[in-house]
């Protein structure tokens, strides 16, 4: 067989997957990310010893098999190539996100974070780790790779790719702020922030038709803070 034929179909063309698969995957997806935020936030609240961490563990659980199911029974498989440029995106929008977020919290006239010195085993097992490339790897795939998808490759064939786009975007970015205040209250500047990594995350998907610029995006935008904090903790 040629190369050709071995070329994966661009996800953002094809319509190998029937609407009534899409639907069916868009419900699936969007009632367990409810059902894990429910489930987490309860959890959380039980007082029990590593509940917090076992709750959110529980979320990612529970929006990975979602998100596997839907990439399953409505695949799209280009989605899932990798370019070098995905790790150029991704290094140039998180340094951009990362200073724009800074200068939208006013980082100049706040302490650096630091790291503590005391747990910081701890710290990085609870923190680094779960932050900065597991959550981001999860989040990605359910957000990104099945919401942001899902939901344009269901409007497409309406015949306004622009409007898809932009309904795909938003309703992802949405979810995904919602997601974070279900567990706490966001200050304006950190909803802002999310707000935006979401709305470029899904921008850059739709833009490459492929998901791991968005993922190294998210990851380095969240390893920068760990970064800085280790700045912090050598000039403390």
């Amino acid at each position: 067989m040629g190369s050709g034929s071995r070329r994966r179909v661009d996800w953002r063309q094809s319509n190998s997957a029937s609407s009534q698969r899409l639907r069916r995957a868009l419900i699936v997806v969007l009632l367990a990310g409810f059902v894990g935020v429910v489930v987490s936030v309860l959890g959380a609240q039980t007082g029990v010893e590593w509940a917090p961490q076992l709750s959110v563990g529980a979320l990612w659980f529970v929006l990975l098999s979602a998100s596997i199911y839907a990439l399953v029974s409505a695949p799209a498989r280009s989605l899932f190539a990798f370019r070098s440029s995905d790790l150029l995106w991704g290094v140039g929008l998180a340094v951009l996100l990362r200073l724009g977020g800074g200068l939208l919290a006013g980082a100049n006239t706040l302490p650096f974070p630091t790291i503590p010195l005391e747990g910081m085993l701890d710290w990085v097992t609870m923190v680094v780790l779960p932050q900065g490339f597991l959550g981001p790897v999860v989040e990605e795939i359910y957000f990104r790779a099945v919401l942001t998808v899902v939901v344009y490759r269901l409007l497409r064939p309406l015949g306004r790719p622009l409007l898809a786009g932009l309904s795909a975007v938003f309703a992802s970015a949405g979810c995904f702020v919602l997601l974070h205040c279900a567990f706490a209250p966001l200050p304006a500047a950190d909803a802002v922030m999310l707000l935006t990594l979401s709305v470029t995350c899904s921008s850059l998907v739709l833009m490459t038709g492929r998901i791991w610029g968005a993922v190294l995006t998210h990851i380095f935008y969240n390893v920068s803070y760990v970064a800085l904090a280790a700045v912090g903790f050598l000039l403390a």
